[in-house]
Parts: structure tokens; sequence; C-alpha cells
């Protein structure tokens, strides 16, 4: 069974997202957003397709303007969950964050950049 518990630390990169009207800031591909997982999710109980939330860990500012507020909500989807198989074999748990809303209600695209993965049973 792979469990994710937090990924405190782990850095994430922001890209811009398309929006209709002009900005007063640019958020640049590569503006770093820690996240920490909002709830313990595991390979065994996980469905593909299933909503996860995160948490922003810090004020992400541009020219000294918080353009995501710390505690905002990042969302992000299940794609792949597998629960443990026989002989030891770890399951298999993929995430694909989707993105966080600015403070101005716009949405910015997220996309990790470390991967992190559970313990597995593995046989001696």
């Amino acid at each position: 069974m792979k469990t994710i518990r937090s990924i405190t630390g782990v850095a994430l990169l922001a890209a811009l997202a398309a929006t209709a009207q002009p900005s007063p800031f640019v958020l640049h591909d590569g503006t770093p957003v820690r996240l920490r997982l909002g709830r313990n999710l595991s390979s065994h109980d996980a469905q593909t397709g299933e909503t996860v939330d995160y948490e922003v860990l810090d004020d992400v500012q541009v020219n000294d303007h918080v353009v995501i507020k710390r505690g905002a909500t990042a969302l992000a989807t299940v794609t792949e969950a597998q629960a443990k198989r026989r002989l030891g074999r770890g399951g298999k748990l993929d995430v694909a964050l989707d993105y966080v809303r600015l403070t101005t209600g716009d949405k910015v695209a997220l996309r990790a950049v470390k991967d992190t993965k559970g313990g597995g049973h593995a046989a001696p």
C-alpha cells in the first residue's frame, strides 16, 4: 500500500494561466509554491478521478504583492490508483496537480517537480 501523509517542502512550479483580462503582475513559470496534502492519501482507498485538496503553506509574492495567499486551496486529481499486490509489491498512486486560485480569483495551473514514493513492503 502506498500512503502519502504530507508533502511538506516539496517545491511546485506555477505555470501561467490564460486569462482574458490583463493582470497587474506576471507570475513566471518556475515560481515555487509549497503545498501540504490536506489528508492521508492511500492507494488502498483512492479512486481514479477523485479530487484531492492541498493547502498552500506560504504566501507567494510578485513585486511585493501577494498573489497566492497562505492557506489557499490547490486542487489535484488522482490519475491512477492501484492497491498493493501480492508478494510484497507496493501499490501505485499517481496524482496530477490541477490549479490554485490567485487572490484575484483567477486559476493558475500547477506542475510538480519532485516525486514522492510511499513505503512498500518488499520481500527480503
